[in-house]
């Protein structure tokens, strides 16, 4: 083989069949240089002045005679070295290579090459040190999978949150540390990973060194090789333990609030049954129609909460009518008519300065108005009245049809939804019929 084809492959082989590791690398390093270039002996340096210090060498009794040669060599006093300084990155090295024989321009080749490759695994070096110092101090824990799931790194804001020794997590299945009721869960969001190329906001119980569960939170994303494989995940992992415990405090808070609001709405419900005995479970029966076709109509579960509590006490206003008014068996008269149909206006003032989480008052209000204007107090029609308040008019007129009232026999059930067919479109909003049709027809509801 030509001397020119023993050089290139020399070449290639010093300076691109190095290990990535750092430690592996400064060991080869040693071992290539003496065999290939015939080197005697040989020091890489890093730093200047008094950081100056020796990585690595081989046929020196210590640093002090390794200075003392650097220094012979750049007063031209040696011939047969090489070397560089600083590094052309502008990081602070050198490399100190001795030979028995002088130098040729190939050997000269070879150690330009050399220090390039140090350069760029010391300058690796220095970023991976900076990259520990920082997720070294953060109280966030950084971690490394891989694509089994398997631990490569763990910071050390593990042994603070968790009690774990980084080095004790190296190797672990992240998974074995996940609480039971969250692997399922977790691990298919690892698995959408693998696709998404992303972890969002990823939140599960932990087990600490205590056996204790944890609340964790983590987000993170993909490693992919060169050729766009998965090969694992970096998290960043936060405890979030005091966040849900708070969190459960203020649902439990909320539920208690749900229970003072319920019993003040069936207090609000009873005080107008009390003075209208003969609609007594009206307002309740009504409720339960209308939550019903909110349900089939696919309303949000917290509206359609709203609904139900509306609908519990949208007679509420009755209380500024006359009792006997209420019961009047006959005909009413005008001022009579009129005096009722002020129920809405006047529930709508006693609730309108309570902070509902919903639009109580206004569904009150409305639950009377008609799709064509008809209806009152203030012959609203369309899309100006609630879609609460249309499901509110339809069960209403539903269940006042089927029950019996003073001044009339119970129609029943069949007719009163007759009647919300025939004006489907005209008095009640075709969705809320349609609704009411399939609660009764299909789902077989009923009042009893």
């Amino acid at each position: 083989m030509p001397v020119e084809m023993i050089g290139i492959k020399t070449l290639y082989d010093i300076c691109f069949s190095f290990p990535e590791n750092y430690d592996d690398f400064m060991l080869e390093l040693i071992e290539k240089s003496t065999k290939l270039l015939g080197a005697s002996r040989i020091a890489l340096i890093s730093g200047e002045g008094e950081q100056r210090r020796c990585l690595v060498s081989r046929g020196f009794s210590g640093e002090r005679e390794i200075y003392e040669c650097i220094n012979q060599t750049g007063s031209g006093k040696e011939k047969n070295c090489c070397f560089l300084y600083p590094f052309s990155n502008g990081t602070p090295g050198l490399l100190y290579l001795e030979k028995i024989t002088p130098f040729t321009e190939l050997d000269n080749l070879l150690c330009g090459m050399f220090s390039r490759r140090v350069e760029d695994i010391i300058d690796r070096k220095l970023k991976e040190k900076q990259l520990c110092r920082i997720t070294d101090n953060m109280l966030d824990m950084i971690s490394e999978i891989d694509e089994e799931g398997i631990y490569r790194y763990a910071s050390p804001s593990f042994k603070n949150v968790l009690g774990y020794e980084p080095d004790d997590l190296r190797g672990q299945p992240f998974m074995d540390y996940v609480h039971s009721k969250d692997y399922a869960r977790v691990e298919a969001a690892l698995k959408k990973a693998v696709k998404n190329r992303t972890i969002k906001r990823l939140e599960y119980r932990y087990r600490n060194t205590a056996g204790d569960y944890l609340w964790l939170e983590s987000t993170g994303n993909a490693l992919l090789d060169k050729s766009g494989h998965f090969v694992g995940a970096v998290l960043g992992t936060r405890n979030i333990t005091e966040r849900k415990q708070a969190e459960d405090k203020l649902k439990q808070s909320i539920e208690k609030l749900k229970g003072v609001v319920e019993g003040v709405i069936q207090a609000m419900s009873l005080t107008v049954e009390i003075r209208d005995p003969y609609t007594a479970g009206h307002q309740k029966r009504v409720a339960m129609l209308a939550s019903a076709m909110a349900r089939e109509m696919n309303i949000p579960e917290d509206k359609l909460e709203g609904i139900r509590l509306a609908a519990a006490i949208h007679d509420i206003g009755k209380i500024y009518v006359p009792a006997e008014f209420l019961s009047k068996p006959g005909e009413m008269s005008a001022l009579e008519l009129n005096m009722i149909q002020m129920h809405p206006q006047v529930g709508y003032e006693i609730l309108k300065e309570i902070d509902f989480p919903w639009p109580i008052a206004d569904i009150i209000l409305q639950h009377h108005e008609r799709m064509d204007r008809s209806g009152y107090p203030f012959g609203l029609g369309g899309d100006e009245i609630l879609l609460e308040a249309k499901i509110l008019a339809v069960a209403d007129v539903v269940e006042a049809m089927a029950s019996h009232r003073p001044y009339r026999p119970a129609l029943g059930v069949g007719k009163a939804l007759d009647e919300i067919k025939k004006n489907s479109g005209k008095l009640y909003d075709p969705r809320a019929v349609e609704a009411c049709l399939k609660v009764f027809y299909e789902q077989g509801f009923s009042f009893d």
